[in-house]
């Protein structure tokens, strides 16, 4: 959610940052000991004037993995406000901020990042991401009891069928 990522961001920029700390300190303190909690645009203002303060030279990360998981329907379309959210951070033109974000592909996610992005790597179209796929479908079908007893060609099309159909990404079978 865009509240667990801002919160979550400001809790590591403050762990290792005394100024970063005091602000966050602040704001807990504005909210009457955390009686009270802010809202996502004061934990944004927050971040910002952290960020802000930032030194040059010491590097920050955001790592954002599981982008396409988040939500886009209902009230709350987490995915749109996350999105918009990295929009903004990029925005300060920040000289010592990174960001790597891992999804599967969606089209809005591409449609929001794409004059944003700098590199992007498609892992799904790796040879070595199928070969590791299929070993790892392979030793399930080959360990699972149940499917020890299935016919060399039902495991044959099992294997082939998940490892094109999994797009990049590794899950556990779902036959237990």
């Amino acid at each position: 959610s865009l509240r667990g990522l801002l919160s979550s961001l400001l809790i590591q920029f403050c762990e290792k940052d005394a100024q970063s700390f005091s602000q966050l300190s602040a704001l807990y303190d504005d909210h009457h000991g955390g009686q009270f909690q802010p809202n996502e645009a004061v934990l944004l203002t927050c971040l910002k004037d952290i960020l802000a303060v930032q030194p040059e030279e010491h590097k920050a990360y955001i790592v954002i993995d599981g982008l396409d998981e988040c939500s886009t329907t209902g009230i709350c379309c987490e995915r749109g406000a996350i999105l918009n959210l990295i929009k903004e951070l990029v925005e300060l033109n920040n000289p010592s901020l990174r960001f790597c974000i891992f999804s599967r592909t969606q089209f809005d996610i591409e449609d929001a990042l794409e004059a944003l992005m700098f590199r992007t790597i498609a892992l799904h179209l790796s040879e070595g991401q199928s070969g590791d796929m299929e070993t790892y479908v392979r030793h399930m079908v080959d360990t699972d009891i149940r499917m020890k007893r299935w016919r060399k060609e039902d495991k044959k099309n099992t294997i082939e069928t998940l490892t094109i159909q999994a797009h990049g990404m590794c899950v556990p079978l779902p036959f237990s």
